[in-house]
């Protein structure tokens, strides 16, 4: 079953094309990266261009742990994102953020209204931890 399920994955990947795939995510990290930038208290770990990144948007806010970053952007619209120091403890502390951070993973079946959502969201969870 695992083989098939795989098989049909990667089927579905290649019909869409893998660099359509990346351009969506680096788009789509984009757009969530200026979006939360000139929020005060935001700071983003590791580069500030989605050119040096995946489809991913690493972030802390003000003196919030990133654990309550998490759970306060869950609690107020579902938006579901991982936070502490991501088995990478020292790759953390070499970054400067030895509490960890919180990363919003973004993939082919986000939409730019849910980057709007999220970028919203952080503006709300700023206004209370910044």
């Amino acid at each position: 079953a695992g083989a098939i399920g795989l098989a049909a994955a990667c089927d579905y990947l290649s019909k869409i094309g893998m660099p359509n795939v990346e351009r969506h995510e680096r788009e789509l990290a984009q757009r969530a990266m200026d979006g939360i930038k000139g929020i005060p208290g935001v700071k983003f770990v590791g580069p500030e261009s989605s050119a040096n990144r995946s489809g991913e948007v690493t972030f802390n806010i003000g003196a919030g742990s990133p654990h309550e970053v998490a759970l306060m952007l869950d609690s107020l619209e579902g938006i579901c994102v991982r936070s502490g120091v991501f088995c990478a403890e020292p790759a953390m502390n070499f970054l400067g953020v030895p509490n960890g951070a919180v990363r919003a993973s973004l993939y082919l079946y986000n939409t730019n209204a849910e980057i709007d959502l999220f970028i919203a969201t952080v503006a709300k969870v700023a206004k209370v931890l910044a």
